[in-house]
């Protein structure tokens, strides 16, 4: 039984499992182990247990999993998993979604995807604040919804205001979907006490951002507030500028909105993956 558990949790966690709802695909290998063993215990019970026959129980629990280890094994090299290039081609052909693109990606290889995903976010931030400081930059979480994948990063701010050091306390919620990206980034430069004002702030205009993800617009996302404006920044090496609203809603808490069509998101996607790794 012993060898049998063993070989069928090697399986789980060495052939690819799809995985939705949760932001580790480790928890989701362990629900599939745990479901499996549930399975094949309750039949060697049924089968053997109602019998008294515990010896046959441990038996069958060891043929189980040595048999669900075996459909693992089949499944995959039937159905092997989309190698990058082959997905690349299905995204630049039209025949795969960017939110399925990206979702099959991190599927196959989510330490590359979250590694390649930070190294672009943070030259991205070093470029948009050339005399600031960036730390701490990490995943926090990815989650799944109907037509779209959220990445949610966190990161640590040092830059100057009025030749004063400025700290900020930030986050970066990413959406991948069907009609392009949108980021929304909220910062805190005050006490972190009054951060808290942020999370209210940011689950608005998440909600609202999913209602619009077809906009083009940056209207109708971010909650109301008597300051906003509309910057138009440089982006080096990009085709194109980028538009962003920018929300203050008290001294030190902004949050700002950033769309980029479907277009130029998977020209970005697949440039980003022709580069060196």
């Amino acid at each position: 039984m012993a060898i049998g558990v063993l070989v069928c949790l090697i399986a789980t966690f060495t052939f690819p499992i799809p995985y939705r709802g949760t932001s580790s695909p480790i928890i989701s290998r362990l629900v599939v182990f745990a479901l499996s063993l549930g399975a094949v215990t309750l039949t060697a019970l049924l089968l053997r247990g109602t019998r008294g026959d515990w010896k046959g129980v441990v038996v069958w629990l060891g043929k189980g999993q040595l048999a669900l280890a075996a459909v693992l094994v089949a499944v995959y090299f039937r159905d092997p998993p989309s190698s990058p290039s082959s997905l690349i081609t299905a995204l630049r052909t039209g025949r795969i979604t960017i939110d399925r693109f990206v979702r099959a990606e991190r599927a196959a290889a989510p330490a590359m995807f979250d590694q390649r995903l930070l190294r672009n976010n943070e030259r991205a931030l070093r470029e948009s604040l050339p005399d600031g400081t960036i730390s701490g930059l990490s995943v926090d979480s990815v989650t799944e919804g109907q037509d779209w994948m959220r990445v949610h990063m966190t990161y640590q701010g040092v830059f100057t205001v009025q030749g004063e050091p400025v700290t900020s306390a930030a986050q970066i919620v990413l959406y991948y979907h069907r009609a392009g990206t949108a980021v929304i980034a909220a910062a805190c430069t005050t006490e972190p006490r009054d951060c808290v004002q942020i999370e209210p702030l940011l689950a608005s205009a998440e909600r609202s951002l999913r209602a619009r993800f077809a906009a083009t617009d940056l209207d109708g996302v971010l909650p109301a507030s008597q300051q906003c404006s509309v910057e138009t920044l440089g982006r080096p090496n990009r085709q194109a500028d980028s538009r962003v609203l920018a929300c203050v809603y008290s001294p030190g808490i902004q949050l700002t909105l950033t769309r980029v069509d479907a277009a130029a998101t998977i020209r970005s996607l697949i440039a980003e993956r022709a580069g060196p790794e």
